[in-house]
C-alpha cells in the first residue's frame, strides 16, 4: 500500500501472491477530488472480523481524517470521515476493532499553541462518532502512537510526552490504560537513564501482558541525534519486566514501524537502520531492517536490505510493514529510493531470515553482516555467488555450502591470501 503522485493524489492498494507476482491493484481517490494520502510513519492496516482491511487516511486539502475499509478483492466497502471537535487536523496513528464491530482510533493533533495532544475517538460499526477525548497537558507535547486491547474494557495506549517534541532530552515514553469510555485507569512513564523517548508499537502476549517497541535517545553525534530501537515486555498492570536496546545507535533513522507475532511464539519487527560507519558511503548494513526476537527479548536473527543487486540505492530503504505467511515465511514491504526515484518494494524471506536456503546473512548478534567476516552476493544466486572476505584467507582454507538439512552440497579450496572468491554452480 502506498500513494501515487497524480491529479488527484490517491492511495494505491496492491495484492501479490506468495511469489511476488502482482494479482490485483486499486487506486482510491477522494470523492471531492482532494488529495488523499497515508504513510507507513503513521498509517496502520488491520484485518477486521468481517474479513475486511481497515486503515486511516487524510484528505490533505481539507484536513479531514478518514477510515477506509476494503474487501479481499481490494474494493472499497466503506469510508468514514471525521473532524476534531475544534476542526484541527488530526493524524490517526493506530486503531483497534471492538467486539461490537466499531473501532477505537487514536493519534495526535496540533493545537493553536503548536503543541500536540494525544486523542482517542470511538466510533460504531456504521462510522458514527460515540465520543472523542483529548489527553495530556495543553501546554506540553503528547503523541499517541499505538494501542493494544487487553480486555473489552481495558485498552493500553503507547506514545510519548514532554515539554517540547523538538527537545529529546525532555521527552519520555508513556503508557495510558483507559476503559471503553476513555477514562484513564493507569499510566506509566519511561525512564530517563537512558532516555526512552517514545513507544511506537504494542502487541499482546499470552500471559495478558504485552510487548512494546520504542526509541531511546543517546545524545548527539557526528550525524545528528543518536537513536536506538528498544524492545520491552510489560505485564497487564503496566509493570516493566525487561528492556532491551537493539541495533545501531548512531543515527536518528533507526526505527521500527511494524511488529507481528510468529507461529513459533516469537516476534518480528520491521523498520529501518543505518550504517555503523560513514553514512555517506554505500553499506550492506543499512536499509529495510527485520529483527526476530523471543518473548524474553533474546535475539534470534537480524537482517538489513537495500536495493536489489544491479540497482543503485540512492536513498533510504524502509520496511513499513511485515506479515507472516501460513508457511512460516516472512513478507516485508515498504519504500525505497532507486536512482533518485521512490519505488515500492516487497521482500520475502524464510522463517530463519534467509533470502534463500544456501546463503544466509542473518545473525543472532548485533554486529553488522560484514563483521561476520563474509559478504555473499548476489542473493539469491542462480549461476554464481561472489564471496568477499574481511581479511585475507590463511593457507588450507576451504568454503563449504550446506543445505537446510545439513548436507554438504559444495566444497572448494580457497587460495592463500585471497580476499574474494567466486562460486560457479547452479543453485536449485
Amino acid at each position: 500500500m502506498g500513494y501515487q503522485i497524480n491529479s488527484p493524489q490517491g492511495i494505491i492498494i496492491a495484492k501479490i501472491d506468495s511469489f511476488g507476482t502482482l494479482v490485483a491493484q486499486n487506486f482510491i481517490v477522494d470523492s471531492l477530488n482532494h488529495h488523499l494520502t497515508m504513510d507507513f510513519l503513521w498509517g496502520n492496516v488491520i484485518k477486521t472480523t468481517q474479513g475486511h482491511y481497515a486503515f486511516p487516511a487524510i484528505a490533505l486539502n481539507r484536513g479531514g481524517s478518514l477510515l477506509l475499509q476494503i474487501d479481499n478483492n481490494l474494493q472499497l466497502k466503506s469510508i468514514f470521515e471525521f473532524q476534531t471537535p475544534d476542526d484541527y487536523t488530526a493524524i490517526d496513528e493506530d486503531m483497534v476493532e471492538l467486539s461490537d464491530g466499531g473501532f477505537m482510533i487514536l493519534g495526535r493533533v496540533q493545537r493553536p499553541n503548536l503543541k500536540h495532544d494525544g486523542f482517542v475517538r470511538r466510533i460504531d460499526k456504521h462510522g458514527n462518532l460515540l465520543w472523542f477525548n483529548y489527553y495530556g497537558d495543553y501546554n506540553k507535547d503528547e503523541t499517541f502512537r499505538c494501542v493494544v486491547k487487553v480486555t473489552d474494557n481495558r485498552f493500553v495506549i503507547g506514545g510519548g510526552a514532554g515539554p517540547n517534541n523538538n527537545d529529546p532530552f525532555g521527552l519520555r515514553a508513556g503508557l495510558w490504560a483507559i476503559d471503553s469510555n476513555g477514562v484513564v485507569l493507569d499510566t506509566w512513564v519511561g525512564p530517563n537513564e537512558p532516555n526512552l523517548i517514545l513507544l511506537r508499537g504494542l502487541l499482546p502476549t499470552p500471559d495478558g501482558g504485552f510487548i512494546a517497541n520504542g526509541r531511546t535517545y543517546w545524545g548527539e553525534g557526528d550525524w545528528g541525534s543518536m537513536v536506538q530501537v528498544s524492545l520491552m515486555k510489560f505485564d497487564s498492570a503496566l509493570q516493566l519486566q525487561w528492556l532491551q536496546h537493539v541495533g545501531p545507535n548512531n543515527s536518528g533513522y533507526n526505527g521500527i514501524y511494524d511488529m507481528v507475532s510468529t507461529p513459533d511464539g516469537h516476534y518480528i519487527v520491521a523498520g529501518e537502520r543505518t550504517a555503523y560507519g560513514d553514512l555517506s558511503l554505500p553499506s550492506d548494513d543499512w536499509g529495510g531492517w527485520l529483527y526476530k526476537f523471543s518473548e524474553q527479548g533474546d535475539s534470534i536473527w537480524s537482517r538489513a536490505d537495500n536495493a536489489p543487486p544491479g540497482y543503485d540505492a540512492t536513498g533510504e530503504f524502509v520496511y513499513g510493514g511485515v506479515g507472516v505467511l501460513s508457511s512460516g515465511s516472512i513478507v516485508a514491504g515498504g519504500k525505497g529510493d532507486i536512482d533518485d526515484k521512490f519505488v515500492g518494494w516487497v521482500v520475502k524471506v524464510t522463517a530463519d531470515g534467509c533470502m534463500d536456503t544456501l546463503f544466509c546473512y542473518t545473525s543472532g548478534s548485533e554486529e553488522p553482516a560484514w563483521e561476520t567476516g563474509l559478504r555473499v552476493f548476489p542473493n539469491p544466486a542462480t549461476t554464481f555467488a561472489q564471496l568477499d572476505f574481511k581479511t585475507s584467507m590463511p593457507a588450507n582454507s576451504q568454503v563449504a555450502v550446506h543445505d537446510l538439512a545439513g548436507r554438504r552440497v559444495l566444497m572448494e579450496d580457497l587460495p592463500e591470501g585471497s580476499i574474494s572468491h567466486t562460486l560457479h554452480c547452479r543453485f536449485y
